[in-house]
């Protein structure tokens, strides 16, 4: 039997001189380099039957409203 799980990072970017879609396109590549080097199950005996993900903008926010900020 499968398990379905889902792991959900939101992130607040300041751009600074990147672009948006320079940092949704770093985004994209990160759960292929997840599952390139087994860290979706690290050193368990599960087996990935199949992943996907998805990169969406969520807007945008005050700096004074972040969870955690940068010190």
């Amino acid at each position: 039997m499968a398990i379905n799980m889902r792991l959900t990072i939101d992130i607040n970017y300041i751009p600074n001189e990147e672009s948006e879609q320079n940092l949704i396109n770093r985004l994209e590549e990160i759960p292929g380099k997840l599952a390139g080097e087994g860290l979706f199950t690290g050193d368990s005996t599960a087996e990935v039957e199949s992943w996907s993900s998805k990169v969406q903008k969520i807007g945008k926010v005050s700096i004074e409203t972040l969870s955690w900020k940068k010190s």
